[in-house]
């Protein structure tokens, strides 16, 4: 009856575990929702907001910034998030592109969604375990608020360019 008990209560653990797992597990972008991951590239402006000389700019700074932190930021410009909140779209997007070095963990996504007939529009930061001393969750709500003026007047380059500076100050010292 013993162990009966014990391989009843073993089923069960199995159960519940991969049941919470399942629960829980990462969700995966579809595959048309972002591009394919190009080495150093920073910037994926995929609502089209920025002209090309503005996304060389910003892709310019972005990659000065990698290779004097060995951190990274990528900034993702996107239509519709592809129905996914901010966060997740963030999330999932900064881990299918690998963002950052995988054993620091010091990759920054910042995901805008500009207002359009979808609805209106989002910001999100998401940062990776390794910067997450230097830039709490509080900082990056500071930082959306500095970049709000700029992005409702349209002035998308100025925007993503205080994101991009603040970011930078916060995570040269990491």
């Amino acid at each position: 009856m013993r162990s009966f008990t014990l391989i009843f209560i073993a089923l069960i653990s199995v159960s519940i575990s991969s049941g919470l797992s399942t629960i829980f597990s990462a969700q995966t972008l579809p595959s048309d929702c972002l591009p394919t991951a190009t080495q150093n590239r920073f910037v994926y402006d995929l609502a089209d907001l920025l002209s090309d000389s503005e996304e060389a700019s910003l892709q310019g700074e972005l990659l000065r910034f990698k290779d004097t932190t060995s951190n990274v930021i990528v900034v993702i410009t996107h239509p519709d998030f592809c129905g996914y909140e901010s966060s997740v779209f963030a999330i999932e997007a900064g881990d299918q592109l690998g963002v950052g070095r995988s054993d620091l963990d010091n990759g920054i996504v910042l995901v805008i969604k500009p207002r359009n007939e979808t609805g209106s529009g989002k910001i999100f930061i998401s940062i990776g375990e390794g910067l997450e001393g230097a830039i709490p969750d509080i900082l990056t709500g500071r930082i959306v608020e500095r970049m709000i003026p700029e992005l409702k007047a349209g002035n998308w380059k100025a925007g993503i360019s205080v994101g991009i500076s603040d970011l930078s100050e916060l995570a040269s010292g990491e």
